[in-house]
């Protein structure tokens, strides 16, 4: 399971970093804008000055709370303790 963890890392990563920049198409592109990673860069620009408040810094608050509560529904219900 950690493995597994790890590549879907990876893939969240690199789905940011190279979709963003548009190398991979214009379908990737707005696809990463969505990922953990398009979110952050969204965000941070913005928080940055490097941009003004828009439509992709809207989009990277709403994908990031709805990261939050995925997330944290996925934690707290099947987190345990001790391994079966």
């Amino acid at each position: 399971m950690n493995a597994i963890g790890r590549l879907l890392y990876i893939v969240l990563i690199l789905l940011g970093l190279v979709g963003v920049s548009g190398l991979l198409g214009k379908v990737v592109q707005e696809i990463s804008l969505w990922s953990p990673v398009g979110a952050v860069i969204a965000l941070y620009s913005t928080a940055l000055g490097m941009t003004q408040w828009d439509q992709s810094t809207t989009i990277g608050v709403i994908a990031s709370a709805g990261y939050v509560v995925v997330f944290a529904f996925v934690g707290i219900r099947w987190f345990r303790w001790e391994s079966r």
